[in-house]
Formats: structure tokens, C-alpha cells, sequence
């Protein structure tokens, strides 16, 4: 819920939160009719069939969607025309917990 918000440019940030909201809420209504799919599939299939696209998704997101944590709202936009998957400015920072283990 959280990147949505981040990643738009504010000049239509509020209408694709929106829209990310609503194909959200979509792909959840659909995911309530996969279960129809069991008899067909059985459950080992359905676990497949999610295990692949979960796959996908990491695919995805580790390629197109940048580490915004540390950086302006305003200065993200820019991260998409770099086309760099991490962040030039991106740091790590390690907790006090980190760093005393």
C-alpha cells in the first residue's frame, strides 16, 4: 500500500493510487474464484499455479521497482528515468542491534 503512493508523480499520484487500489481489490475477487479451479487442478496445481506467479512478481519487482527508502517523494520520479534497479543514493544503514551483533 505503501509504493503505490510513492512511486506516481504527484500530478496524478491520487488517480493512480486509485486505480491501484481498485485493480487490487479486482485481482482479489478473482483470486476468490480460483478456488474453482481444484477440481480441476487439484491442490498441488493451484499451489504451482501461485508459486510460479509469485515467481514472476519477484522477477518483476526486482527489476523494475526501485528502493525508494531515503530518497524525497519528489526525487523518485527520477529513479524510473535512470534505469538502475537500486538507487544511486540508496544506503544501508545498520540498526544499533545490527551493529553490536
Amino acid at each position: 500500500w505503501i509504493y503505490p503512493a510513492e512511486i506516481f508523480p504527484l500530478s496524478v499520484r491520487a488517480s493512480a493510487v486509485s486505480l491501484s487500489t481498485a485493480a487490487n481489490w479486482a485481482m482479489g475477487a478473482v483470486m476468490t474464484e480460483v478456488v474453482k479451479l481444484f477440481p480441476h487442478l487439484n491442490i498441488n496445481g493451484v499451489f504451482f499455479l501461485f508459486a510460479g506467479l509469485c515467481c514472476i512478481c519477484g522477477v518483476f519487482v526486482y527489476f523494475f521497482c526501485p528502493e525508494t527508502k531515503g530518497i524525497m517523494l519528489e526525487d523518485i520520479e527520477e529513479l524510473f528515468h535512470s534505469g538502475q534497479p537500486k538507487s544511486p543514493a540508496f544506503v544501508e544503514v545498520k540498526s544499533p542491534q545490527q551493529s553490536l551483533a
